[in-house]
């Protein structure tokens, strides 16, 4: 979906990813190492007299708990230890009460003969009255109110604390920590030697440590991970069953009841979110193959996958802040972790195989030109997300009955030649279709039957002309047809009324648009046309589309065309954009027979000119041509 990633960069309040991040990230005192820098902050937090709550958060497995623990040892061995009357340590577990709670605070305060059965807030309360404590609450997945258990509040005059230990960043928030930790995987390093802790001398051998350590990088450097895998193979020399253990791994399968419990607890952050959440999640494990995923591409993806509610007056600009808003909260309950730059986000790989266990047979992802054949009819009724990227298929000959499949790439199959007419006629909930670099000549009739389909890409089929049945797709959003050979623009097009960006960049055969389309596509946001050979003229011929048509386009806000002439640009300069699209439309216009590219940007205002040496249509073309030639074969004879 390269295009349209590209789009969204351009898109008025979205230019900047740097913008982007700033809403999504969590303000935290992140600690860079979790071996040491993280208990390093605890114990300045527990000495400092200005801090009374303090929260503790990240992802399942990851040593919030061993980290705080060493750190209050650290502080108990010293003189500085004295400063607390009662440390008191609770798990509150996914049932808690108040009750419950409460009554585990007094077993650690040895209260139970004091307090009885009736004992209460209010005794509890008294007896922390006038003392010095420290309460840390591990595993804490909600609020929890202290007056409600009895705790007096922590104050700088009374020298108590709060130590606040759970996943997820916003309780660390609605419970009022003026500090908070996140505590990060191990680094390769610290990983790889506390694998060889537990597995020994074994793990050096020349044939056994590059196996040892792919197991731990599949462990996604998770130290509940580690250790565990660690203990599973301590002292195996077998190479065999080191090569069985990593292969196990890659499948996304538990090698023994010890890594079924470490999948179960980061399972536990998946079970707490709310069914969207859970959807975008587990999209993650599907399209983040390379386990690091652009911004732009994820949320884009979860917005044509329907998880982003779209509706008719939204526009896709508007959505998009919908789909932050959603990655915002996988973040703050470290299900995903953003990136250093900030533009990407990074999934662990032991969340990764947690996510794809859960989906196993629903999410098919086999790439590769090793793959010959199309998955079988079983696979097909059962997959909601299918992936043949770059495959050897040169058919696909079925008529699979698909009633749960909604995402459907075919990537860079440019071996793939046909389609059976009925191929898509039972995929009815199919939303996203990707079909670019394929070495298809002609559409299927049944594409038509895809009545739910909000994105369609066929850039880079060379060989696709006839487009008429795109016309009864009417929910489309998003549709790619840059670099095709469409000579015209299929009228049927102007049905497609929901549509909101239309990609038809170095379209070189393109000489013809029926007027009245553009008329229809009356919420279309970008209209991407760099390198296409058709020229707009503010007065067409006879019932071909003008820039009149364009200036009703009032939901604009990315255009990239050509004009025929000077007289041209002038009109788009003088009657479109300072009078209609104002403040939030980014222009390239190109005049033909010039080199030259005049840009609008409407936050300024203002029009410049910049020098345009490159044949932008042939420089797309070659390296088409030169992508495809290195498989052996000829970019426009496909």
């Amino acid at each position: 979906m390269s295009a349209f990633t590209h789009a969204v960069r351009q898109l008025g309040h979205l230019l900047s990813l740097k913008k982007h991040s700033d809403k999504i990230q969590c303000k935290t005192d992140e600690s860079g190492s979790n071996k040491k820098g993280v208990s390093e902050s605890l114990i300045e937090l527990l000495l400092n007299p200005e801090i009374q709550k303090v929260g503790i958060w990240g992802m399942g497995g990851v040593g919030k708990t061993y980290n705080v623990k060493y750190a209050i040892d650290m502080v108990r061995e010293t003189n500085s230890g004295r400063s607390f009357d009662h440390i008191v340590f609770v798990s509150v577990t996914h049932e808690w009460s108040i009750r419950d709670v409460r009554n585990d605070i007094i077993k650690e305060l040895s209260m139970e003969e004091e307090l009885g059965e009736n004992g209460g807030a209010s005794l509890l309360h008294q007896r922390l009255k006038g003392t010095r404590f420290l309460l840390v609450l591990d595993d804490l997945w909600e609020t929890i109110s202290l007056e409600e258990l009895g705790i007096p509040e922590p104050t700088k005059e009374n020298g108590c604390k709060l130590f606040l230990i759970t996943r997820i960043h916003n309780v660390c928030e609605l419970m009022g920590a003026q500090a908070k930790v996140k505590v990060p995987t191990f680094s390769r390093e610290d990983a790889w030697e506390l694998f060889c802790e537990e597995v020994g001398s074994m793990v050096l051998l020349p044939n056994i440590q590059p196996l040892a350590k792919s197991i731990v990088d599949e462990c996604g450097y998770l130290p509940l991970a580690v250790k565990e895998m660690g203990k599973a193979m301590n002292s195996s020399s077998d190479e065999v069953i080191w090569l069985n253990s990593l292969s196990i791994m890659m499948q996304s399968r538990p090698l023994n009841s010890s890594m079924e419990l470490v999948f179960r607890q980061l399972k536990l952050s998946y079970d707490q979110l709310k069914d969207v959440l859970k959807h975008c999640f587990l999209a993650c494990t599907f399209f983040g193959d390379n386990h690091e995923i652009s911004i732009p591409y994820l949320v884009e993806n979860w917005m044509m996958c329907g998880y982003v509610d779209i509706a008719d007056e939204m526009l896709l600009s508007e959505a998009y802040e919908k789909g932050l808003h959603l990655l915002k909260e996988l973040l703050d309950a470290s299900m995903l972790e953003l990136s250093k730059d900030r533009d990407h986000i990074t999934i662990n790989n032991m969340m990764r195989h947690m996510g794809l266990m859960i989906k196993s047979s629903k999410f098919i992802m086999r790439d590769g030109l090793e793959q010959l054949e199309g998955p079988e009819e079983e696979e097909w009724k059962e997959a909601e997300m299918i992936s043949l990227k770059a495959s050897g298929i040169s058919s696909l000959h079925q008529s699979p009955d698909c009633p749960n499949l909604t995402v459907l790439i075919l990537y860079n199959n440019l071996q793939l030649r046909s389609i059976s007419p009925s191929f898509f006629e039972q995929m009815a909930e199919l939303h996203v279709l990707d079909l670019s670099w394929a070495g298809l000549d002609s559409l299927p009739e049944s594409i038509s039957k895809l009545t739910n389909l909000h994105y369609l890409d066929l850039a880079y089929c060379r060989c696709l002309k006839n487009l008429a049945c795109l016309g009864s797709l009417k929910q489309l959003l998003v549709l790619d047809l840059s670099v095709t050979p469409i000579e015209e623009m299929p009228e049927e097009l102007g049905n497609l009324t929901r549509l909101r960006h239309l990609f038809l960049s170095a379209t070189v055969n393109l000489s013809r648009i029926a007027g009245g389309i553009f008329n229809k596509l009356s919420k279309l946001e970008i209209l991407q046309m760099r390198a296409s050979s058709y020229a707009w003229q503010h007065k067409s011929k006879e019932k071909e589309a003008s820039l009149q048509e364009l200036l009703g386009l009032k939901c604009l806000s990315t255009l990239v065309i050509t004009v025929k002439g000077v007289g041209d640009f002038e009109f788009l300069r003088n009657n479109a954009v300072q009078e209609i699209w104002k403040n939030t439309m980014g222009v390239e216009c190109y005049i033909r027979g010039l080199s030259v590219c005049m840009k609008f940007e409407g936050k300024f205002n203002s029009w410049s000119s910049e020098r345009q040496e490159e044949d932008l249509a042939g420089s797309m073309l070659s390296r088409a041509a030169s992508t495809i030639e290195k498989q052996g074969k000829r970019f426009f004879d496909m």
